[in-house]
């Protein structure tokens, strides 16, 4: 996908051309320059706003120390081990295959990717020692360094996109599948449905004929750029469990704009698998004219924040509604608690 093409790019300029803010871009439309009515000027770079500092910025582009940061934290995380390759010098005398053995007997399951960045690129599942040979040798012949973390059988994964505070979105990450027929094989269904970029689970017989409106899940990744497709949440307990977590880590790391993946595995825990401080809507903005409004609402709305301009609009997601729900009900246990302790 080109630069010109990014649904961010358009829906910025949108927002510029109604609100009065100065649009320029650079570099193929990956820089954008915004300033306000009085001059203030803001930028965006690729899809990182300026709403966060530099630092916990970097951190959450690197998976490894952000596990690091989250665990000292007390946050619930999926570990991730730094490597680099053996010709670093800043690997000692003894490798790094002999940990990378020890983890896979260890944890039986483990999944490579590059230490920064990925999109579901260069992210291995390795089960054997012959998978975890190829999978380092592949990353580490083009990236300085790689991120090994164990395999967790997860329940599914989430998405949840905060700002100042806020919960404005939270969605379920269904894995690419496909639906039968009662005709057409699984291979078929794949070249329909134009999936054949997709990674497809290796248990799959691309042979089998699944029946009429038989789900058949493809592949283990659960990257949006991978085929997976956003689920908007709606059940309220998970609601209020999902917003509740990400906040919380939100706060701790003092991040004001992110996108916070949560996963829960078969023992219904919650964990953080990554954070993005770039907040990449393409797929679920191109969903339906619902979803290009709630991400260009996103949008304004850290747009907005950076420049300390009010909202004109009154327009809310749900979840910005059941956000200052639960901020209120917190207000309203605190003042409890309080005239329970002046009395």
């Amino acid at each position: 996908m080109g630069y010109k093409e990014r649904q961010l790019v358009k829906i910025v300029k949108e927002i510029c051309e109604e609100d009065g803010i100065k649009f320029e871009s650079f570099s193929d439309n990956w820089i954008i320059q915004l300033t306000n009515k009085e001059g203030k000027k803001a930028l965006i770079y690729g899809y990182k706003f300026p709403n966060n500092g530099a630092a916990v910025s970097k951190l959450c582009d690197d998976k490894a120390a952000l596990s690091d940061v989250l665990k000292a934290n007390g946050i619930p995380c999926v570990e991730h081990m730094y490597f680099e390759s053996s010709k670093s010098p800043m690997v000692g005398e003894e490798g790094i295959w002999t940990t990378l053995l020890n983890m896979l007997d260890k944890n039986g399951k483990l999944v490579l990717k590059t230490n920064s960045g990925s999109g579901g690129n260069n992210v291995y599942k390795c089960e054997t020692k012959k998978e975890l040979e190829a999978a380092t040798f592949e990353i580490l012949k083009s990236h300085r360094s790689m991120t090994v973390a164990p395999f967790i059988d997860i329940d599914n994964e989430y998405r949840i996109i905060v700002q100042n505070n806020r919960a404005l979105m939270i969605y379920a990450k269904q894995r690419p599948n496909v639906v039968g027929d009662g005709v057409s094989t699984v291979e078929e269904l794949i070249n329909k449905n134009e999936l054949q970029e997709i990674e497809v689970l290796p248990t799959i017989d691309l042979k089998y004929i699944p029946s009429k409106d038989e789900v058949v899940t493809i592949s283990w990744k659960h990257n949006l750029g991978q085929g997976s497709l956003p689920i908007p949440v709606k059940n309220p307990i998970l609601l209020k469990k999902l917003a509740n977590f990400a906040l919380v880590t939100a706060n701790k790391l003092n991040l004001n704009f992110a996108s916070i993946d949560v996963v829960k595995d078969k023992n219904k825990g919650f964990k953080i698998l990554e954070i993005n401080s770039g907040i990449m809507m393409e797929s679920f903005s191109k969903q339906n004219e619902d979803s290009y409004e709630i991400a260009k609402h996103i949008y304004r709305s850290a747009i907005y924040d950076y420049f300390d301009m009010p909202m004109k609009d009154n327009k809310k997601t749900i979840y910005e509604f059941f956000s200052e729900k639960m901020i209120e009900e917190k207000v309203e246990k605190e003042n409890e608690r309080r005239t329970r302790k002046t009395k």
